[in-house]
């Protein structure tokens, strides 16, 4: 499918043919090597039509991807704002169990005073038993 051309004659300073001269024929194979400009501008436009889409893509592909970051950012705030409400609940109930037990100790509890100011209640129970000589804890 490649289309051939003839190699251009050349012709000395008087119009005549000069078939033998070196620097003719060497002067005629690289006007038939030349590429066309045709070809060249074809090329070209191809090239940069091909380099405008990857950039075009390119952009596309990274605004996307922001979007996506931004999607999961949100994400990963909301199910920390989820796990932070979790945990105030259970440190709210837990509290409240306390302030419960520190007000009236269940039956047979005991509640032990951190300072020497502090009472016991019930009064009389102590925080420890004595073990028996001989038995292990």
């Amino acid at each position: 499918m490649t289309e051939s051309r003839p190699i251009p004659e050349e012709t000395g300073k008087h119009g005549v043919y000069n078939r033998g001269s070196m620097a003719g024929r060497h002067h005629a194979l690289r006007e038939w090597l030349k590429p066309p400009r045709a070809l060249l501008r074809i090329l070209f436009l191809l090239t940069l039509v091909s380099v405008s889409a990857l950039c075009w893509f390119g952009w596309k592909l990274t605004a996307q991807e922001r979007l996506v970051e931004a999607q999961r950012r949100e994400e990963l705030e909301q199910t920390a704002d989820r796990i932070t409400a979790t945990l105030r609940g259970a440190l709210a109930e837990t509290g409240e169990h306390l302030r419960d037990s520190l007000a009236a100790p269940p039956e047979g509890g005991l509640l032990l005073p951190l300072n020497e100011n502090d009472r016991a209640a019930p009064a009389g129970r102590l925080s420890f038993s004595r073990a028996r000589a001989g038995t292990t804890l």
